[in-house]
C-alpha cells in the first residue's frame, strides 16, 4: 500500500477543481495557474508519487473476530471477508487500458485517462473518502475486435486476463477507458465488477468519458468506481451492496441524486458519494443519504484500506501460499 502526502507548498499557486485548462489545452502559462497543466499537477504516476512522503501507517486487520461484518461490529458483508484499516491516506494503484481509436471528440486519450483518475480522486476528497487512486501503468490498447463495450468487458475475466494485468503491474485494479464515438454503448456508459473480492482486482469501464455521449460524463468513472468497492445503486432488490448501506441516493422531492444513484436521468445530480451528513440546503434538498440505506461515503471509507491491498494481499510475499490464489468466479457484472 503506497501511500502519500502530498505538502501544498510542493504545487505552487492552486487551480481549480479538474483544472480549468481545457483538455487539449498547450503547455504553458494560465491565468491563475502559474504554468501548471495536466502533468504537473498533483502526481498521479507512481514512479513520482512514491518520492513523496507516506501517508499512511501499518494495516492490520480490523474483523478478525468475524469476517462476516465490518469492522466495529454491526453491518454485514455481502460475503466473508478479511478487512483492514490504517491510520491516514491509502492509495490504490490502477492499470489504466485506453482505447487507441482515434476520433474526434476521443482527441488527447492519455490526457482524457488521466483526467478521469482526478474526477475519481475529487469524488472521493469531496465525499472525505480517505484514499486516493495514482496510476500504477497506463498504455493503449485495440479495442477493435470487440463487437460491444459488453465484450470488452466480458474479455478481462477470460483466462485470468485482468488479475495477469494486475499482476504484471502490481496493481489493485484495472480501469478501460473507451472511446465511447467509435463504439457502441448499448447504451450503457459502463460497466464495472461488483466488488470487493478476495481474487479478482477490481475492474471497470467506462465509455462515456469523451464529450459526446452523455450530460453525466463527469460522473461515469466515479460512478464505475464506486461498483469496483461494492457500491450499490439505490438500495433495490438485487443491487448487491458489499455493505447494506453502500447505495445513492435520490432525492424524491427534487429529483436530485448523488452519484451511484440511477434515479435521475437528467443532470441533477450532485458529484458526491451519498452520505447523511451531506446537506447542500433548500435549494437542491436536505440531506443526500440515510444511516440504514444510502451512506455511500462510509462504505468506502470501510472498504479503503482493504481495497489498497490488494495487490500485497495477493501478490506479495505473504500472498506465495494464500489459498485465494486458486481459480475463482468471475464477480457479477454491473451494467450502467
Amino acid at each position: 500500500m503506497k501511500l502519500r502526502w502530498l505538502c501544498a507548498a510542493l504545487l505552487g499557486p492552486a487551480l481549480p477543481a479538474l483544472a480549468q485548462v481545457p483538455i487539449d489545452a498547450p503547455r504553458g502559462n494560465y491565468e491563475g495557474a502559474d504554468n501548471i497543466h495536466w502533468y504537473q499537477q498533483t502526481p498521479l504516476q507512481r514512479e513520482e508519487a512514491v518520492k513523496l512522503p507516506i501517508t499512511v501507517g501499518r494495516a492490520s486487520q480490523c474483523n478478525s473476530g468475524n469476517t462476516s461484518v465490518v469492522c466495529g461490529g454491526g453491518a454485514p458483508l455481502r460475503e466473508a471477508l478479511p478487512l483492514f484499516s490504517a491510520h491516514g491516506l491509502p492509495t490504490l494503484d490502477i492499470v489504466l487500458q485506453v482505447d487507441s481509436a482515434k476520433t474526434e471528440g476521443f482527441s488527447f486519450p492519455w490526457r482524457r485517462a488521466t483526467r478521469e483518475v482526478r474526477r475519481i480522486n475529487d469524488a472521493l476528497a469531496r465525499s472525505a473518502v480517505p484514499l486516493r487512486v495514482i496510476v500504477a501503468h497506463i498504455e493503449f490498447v485495440d479495442f477493435s475486435g470487440f463487437a460491444t463495450v459488453s465484450d470488452i468487458y466480458d474479455d478481462y475475466f477470460i483466462n485470468n486476463k485482468s488479475r495477469n494485468i494486475a499482476q504484471q503491474h502490481n496493481a489493485d485494479a484495472v480501469l478501460a477507458v473507451i472511446n465511447g464515438e467509435a463504439r457502441p454503448t448499448e447504451p450503457s456508459c459502463g460497466y464495472a465488477a461488483l466488488g470487493l473480492s478476495s481474487y479478482w482486482p477490481a475492474v471497470g469501464i467506462t465509455a462515456c468519458s469523451d464529450d459526446t455521449n452523455d450530460a453525466l460524463n463527469q460522473d461515469t468513472s466515479a460512478h464505475e468506481f464506486g461498483h469496483m468497492l461494492g457500491l450499490g445503486h439505490d438500495g433495490e432488490p438485487g443491487d448487491g451492496a458489499f455493505i447494506p448501506y453502500g447505495n445513492g441516493f435520490f432525492d424524491l422531492q427534487t429529483g436530485v441524486s448523488t452519484i451511484m444513484s440511477q434515479g435521475s436521468q437528467s443532470n441533477e445530480r450532485v458529484p458526491f458519494y451519498s452520505s447523511p451528513q451531506l446537506n447542500l440546503g433548500s435549494a437542491v434538498g436536505t440531506a443526500m443519504g440515510n444511516e440504514e440505506k444510502a451512506n455511500a461515503s462510509k462504505a468506502l471509507t470501510e472498504v479503503a484500506v482493504t481495497a489498497a491491498l490488494f495487490a500485497e494481499l495477493n501478490f506479495g510475499p505473504q500472498a506465495l501460499n494464500n489459498a485465494r490464489r486458486r481459480v475463482a468466479a468471475p464477480p457479477p457484472k454491473v451494467i450502467d
